[in-house]
């Protein structure tokens, strides 16, 4: 039977939860700390982005790889610098709450609980994966935070796919051929030491090149 881990202490958000199919132990993050080889999932509740950050640089690297991490909605956008640390999930807690069973099935399929294999629109993904609220429209580059061994090719492909476009829409709206597109997709992920675009957005949401961009939708009133 798997076994996971809920750490209660530091978090007026942290509360127990059943998981079918797996033995839940709940505790500090202490108590973690020192037996965690014997668990296969740990759930860690943050308020914001410097509780977070504070607790998981506490951390080695191993213990971080099984860790899912879940905040309160309005804390969720300036959570996202989180996934730098490399954790198993970010999640909004009231969405992962509803569906607990269908996101830890996906686990493995979707890195950082944000994107799926294969897929361009980061974005859209975290909308879909982190529930209903005020939605990111996209990401966008913060020029401060680059690394200097970014090639410009490198920087222009990841501006148009945290931007959510695809390889056919780059190629439409921005004249790339076949031969250009291949040249900066194998270009972005030597960059990135990635092995496919959906990675190399996600590294480059973890390592904090970006910040989100919210959008803002106005609902008409009936």
């Amino acid at each position: 039977m798997k076994k996971a881990y809920i750490v209660l202490d530091n978090s007026v958000h942290a509360e127990v939860f059943d998981l079918e199919g797996v033995q839940v132990t709940s505790g500090t993050l202490d108590g973690y700390l020192s037996e965690w080889k014997s668990f296969d999932v740990v759930f860690l509740f943050v308020d914001g982005p410097g509780d977070g950050a504070a607790r998981l640089r506490s951390m080695d690297p191993a213990q971080l790889s099984s860790l899912i991490v879940l905040v309160p909605e309005a804390s969720f956008e300036s959570c996202l610098p989180l996934l730098q640390f490399h954790v198993l999930g970010l999640y909004r807690k009231a969405y992962f709450l509803d569906h607990t069973q269908s996101i830890l099935e996906q686990a493995a399929a979707y890195p950082a609980g944000a994107c799926e294999r294969g897929a361009y629109k980061l974005a859209e993904m975290i909308d879909r994966f982190q529930g209903p609220g005020e939605g990111i429209r996209h990401f966008r580059l913060r020029e401060s935070a680059l690394p200097s061994t970014l090639k410009p090719t490198s920087r222009q492909l990841l501006e148009y796919l945290l931007d959510g476009e695809t390889s056919q829409t780059i190629k439409e709206k921005y004249g790339y051929t076949q031969g250009k597109l291949q040249y900066a997709r194998e270009r972005l992920m030597l960059d990135t030491g990635t092995e496919n675009l959906t990675e190399a957005v996600v590294h480059a949401v973890r390592e904090g090149w970006t910040e989100p961009v919210r959008s803002l939708i106005a609902v008409e009133k009936s």
